[in-house]
C-alpha cells in the first residue's frame, strides 16, 4: 500500500481541526444557499440569518437537533422546495455526523441499538423490493424510501448528538417545553379563544382539505400540529415521559413545579384533542409508569390510587367540558365504526397477498372487497384511506416479513429499556427509561387505531427511539447495580 489509512486520518485530524472542517462546510452551505438566492427562491434579507444559524449549529450541533423539534411539531406539513423544513436541518446534522465519524473513525453502538438499526435497514430494503415487484410507481417508492431514511436520520442524530446525562436532560426538557407550548395553544383553542385558532391558520392550512375544514370550523383541536390526530400522537407520547421523569422523585409535584405544570397542561390538551385511542393510550402509559416507578410491595396500591385519581379527574373534566368529550366516547361516529371494515379488508388483502402489495396500495386492493363489506358503517373509507392500524398497514403493504421486522423492532426497544430499568441506579436516567417504556406503550395503543408508526414516517416518534438508543449506548456512563454489557465499537 502507498499509505496507511490510520496514519492518513491522523494527519488529516492534526491538519484540519474540527472547526476548520466546520468552516469549509459553512462555505459550501453558503454557495448552496446563494444558488437559491440567485434564483429568487430565498430572499436576500434572510441570507445572513441562514448563515448565522448554520454556523451556530456547526459549533454546537445539539442546538440544531433541539431546534428541529419545533420544526417537526409545528411545521412538518409545510413544504419548502418540495420537502419539509425539518428535513433540511436533519440532513445538515447528518452531514456533520459523517464528518465527525470520518475524523474519529468509529462510533460506539450497543447490541440493542445495533439490532434496531439492522432491522430498520432490512425493512427499508424489503419495502423497496416488494413495492417494485408489485408494480408500485417508481416515484412513489422513491418518495417513501427517502421519507423513511429522513426519519431514520432523526433517530440517528438524536442518538449521536446526545453525549451525556446533562445533554439528555437538556434535550428531553426542550422536547417537553416545545410540546407544552402546542398543548397550551390546544387548550386555548378548546376554550374557544379565536386568537389561537387564527394562530394555527396563520401557520398554514388548505381551506379545501378535510383538515382545513376541521380547523376553519373549529371542530377538532390541533394545537400547533397539522391537525388533531398527530397532536394526539405527540401528546400521548410526551405525557408518560414527563410522568416518568417526575415519578422517581418523592413529592415530585412540589420539587419540580415546571414539569408538574407541563404534565397537567399536556394531559388536559390530550383530553381536549378528541382522540379516543390517544387518551386511552396516554392513561395506560401513565399506569405503566406508576407501576414501574413504585416499590414492588406497593405497586398494586399505587396503580389503583392513580387509576382512581385519573377517574376523578376525568369526571371533573367531563363536567367542565359539558360532556362534549364523553359524548365522543359514548356515541361512536362513522369514522370510529369504519375500523371494523378497514381491519377486515386488511386481513383479506393479506390472505391474498401474504408477502405484501407494496406501499400505498391499500385502496387499490381493498376495492375488491368493498362490495361484501359495504353493509358496515364507514365502509367507504376502504376506498379512500388505509387500514388505520400501523401493524395492519405494515402487514398489507410489506407482508408477513415486514410485520415480523416491526415486531422485532419493538421487541429490542422494550427488551433494552427493561434491562436498563432493572439495572440503572441513576435517578434521572431511570426516570427517562421508565417514561420511555410508558411512551412506547401509549404510542402502540394509539397506533392500533391510526396510521402512524416508526416505519410509517413519523419523525417525532424517532426522537424517542433515538433517546432509547443513546441510553443503550451509554449504559457504562451511568452507575449501575448489576453487570451490564458495555457498548462495543
Amino acid at each position: 500500500m502507498l499509505f496507511d489509512r490510520d496514519i492518513l486520518i491522523k494527519h488529516i485530524r492534526n491538519i484540519f481541526q474540527l472547526k476548520y472542517v466546520f468552516g469549509i462546510t459553512a462555505i459550501l452551505i453558503t454557495i448552496f444557499i446563494s444558488k437559491y438566492v440567485a434564483e429568487g427562491n430565498i430572499k436576500y434579507a434572510f441570507l445572513p440569518v441562514f448563515l448565522f444559524f448554520f454556523l451556530i449549529i456547526l459549533i454546537e450541533p445539539l442546538l440544531g437537533l433541539i431546534f428541529s423539534i419545533p420544526l417537526v411539531l409545528y411545521f412538518s406539513y409545510l413544504d419548502v422546495l418540495w420537502i419539509s423544513p425539518w428535513n433540511y436541518l436533519i440532513i445538515f446534522l447528518a452531514t456533520i455526523v459523517i464528518l465527525a465519524l470520518f475524523l474519529k473513525g468509529k462510533i460506539k453502538i450497543n447490541k440493542y441499538s445495533r439490532r434496531i438499526w439492522v432491522i430498520s435497514v432490512l425493512f427499508l430494503f424489503w419495502a423497496i423490493i416488494i413495492s417494485l415487484i408489485q408494480g408500485v410507481e417508481f416515484v412513489r417508492v422513491t418518495t417513501y424510501s427517502l421519507k423513511l431514511i429522513s426519519v431514520f436520520l432523526v433517530g440517528f442524530c438524536t442518538m449521536f448528538f446526545i453525549k451525556n446525562e446533562k445533554q439528555l436532560r437538556i434535550f428531553s426538557y426542550s422536547l417537553i417545553a416545545f410540546m407544552s407550548i402546542s398543548a397550551f395553544v390546544g387548550v386555548m383553542q378548546f376554550s374557544g379563544i379565536d386568537f389561537f385558532w387564527k394562530l394555527r391558520e396563520f401557520l398554514g392550512v388548505k381551506p379545501n382539505s378535510v383538515v382545513g375544514q376541521q380547523i376553519l370550523q373549529r371542530s377538532r383541536v390541533p394545537g400547533l400540529a397539522y391537525f388533531s390526530i398527530p397532536f394526539g400522537y405527540q401528546l400521548t407520547s410526551v405525557v408518560p415521559l414527563i410522568f416518568g421523569i417526575l415519578s422517581v422523585e418523592k413529592r415530585w409535584f412540589l420539587k419540580n413545579i415546571k414539569l408538574s405544570v407541563a404534565l397537567g397542561l399536556c394531559f388536559l390538551a390530550l383530553w381536549t384533542a378528541l382522540s379516543k385511542s390517544a387518551i386511552i393510550g396516554g392513561i395506560v402509559g401513565l399506569l405503566v409508569v406508576r407501576f414501574l416507578a413504585s416499590e414492588p410491595k406497593r405497586r398494586k396500591g399505587k396503580v389503583i390510587s392513580l387509576a382512581v385519581a385519573l377517574s376523578l379527574l376525568i369526571l371533573i373534566l367531563n363536567t367542565l367540558t359539558n360532556s362534549l368529550i364523553w359524548e365522543n366516547f359514548s356515541k361512536p361516529t362513522s369514522s370510529t365504526l369504519s375500523r371494523i371494515p378497514l381491519f377486515l379488508a386488511a386481513f383479506k388483502i393479506f390472505l391474498n397477498n401474504p408477502f405484501g402489495v407494496g406501499v400505498g396500495q391499500f385502496n387499490k386492493y381493498g376495492a375488491e372487497f368493498f362490495p361484501e363489506l359495504s353493509h358496515f358503517s364507514g365502509a367507504y373509507y376502504i376506498l379512500t384511506t388505509s387500514a388505520h392500524n400501523q401493524f395492519l398497514n405494515i402487514l398489507v403493504y410489506f407482508g408477513i416479513f415486514g410485520l415480523l421486522l416491526l415486531i422485532l423492532f419493538y421487541y429490542h426497544i422494550f427488551k433494552g429499556l427493561f434491562r436498563l430499568y432493572r439495572q440503572i441506579d441513576n435517578l434521572f436516567v431511570k426516570g427517562i427509561t421508565i417514561g420511555l417504556i410508558g411512551s412506547f406503550t401509549a404510542y402502540i395503543i394509539n397506533s392500533m387505531f391510526h396510521n402512524a408508526g416508526p416505519f410509517m414516517i413519523d419523525p417525532f416518534n424517532w426522537y424517542f427511539i433515538g433517546m432509547a438508543m443513546f441510553l443503550f449506548n451509554s449504559c457504562s456512563k451511568f452507575r449501575i447495580l448489576k453487570k451490564y454489557e458495555p457498548a462495543k465499537s
